[in-house]
């Protein structure tokens, strides 16, 4: 993908800030992107259904806790729907997250860098993966 290609993701969030903050992970390492919010996957469900040509390329389950039981029998349902090589290995909840959001306007990328954060290793990683289509 070029640099000046606009990114077009369907994203599953909680809310439209938690949507804004997942874009601006694209958007601070440069890249145009657009972006509609689904609910749940039956949302994407209902879409398909419907007759709106989605491909589902990449999920990412982030804020995972991998010590709740419920987190991973969620992360097994989406592997077991979506298969290994369409689900990423999940973000692990971390409070650097929250705090860039509270930190005066700075990105994740500014307020932790990669050097001193397992999260925003693992958020540019997931910038990396979607821009280069893998």
């Amino acid at each position: 993908m070029q640099h000046n290609d606009n990114l077009q993701l369907l994203v599953s969030c909680e809310s439209q800030a938690a949507l804004e903050s997942c874009l601006a992970l694209f958007r601070d390492a440069g890249h145009s992107v657009r972006a509609h919010r689904i609910t749940s996957l039956r949302d994407l469900d209902d879409m398909q259904r419907d007759g709106l040509d989605i491909t589902v390329s990449l999920i990412l389950p982030t804020f995972f806790e991998p010590r709740q039981v419920l987190a991973r029998q969620v992360y097994q349902d989406l592997v077991d729907k979506y298969g290994r090589g369409r689900v990423a290995i999940p973000i692990i909840q971390s409070v650097v997250v929250q705090q860039s959001q509270a930190a005066g306007g700075q990105t994740l990328f500014e307020y932790a860098p990669a050097e001193s954060s397992p999260a925003t290793v693992a958020y540019q990683r997931l910038v990396d993966r979607v821009v280069s289509g893998q």
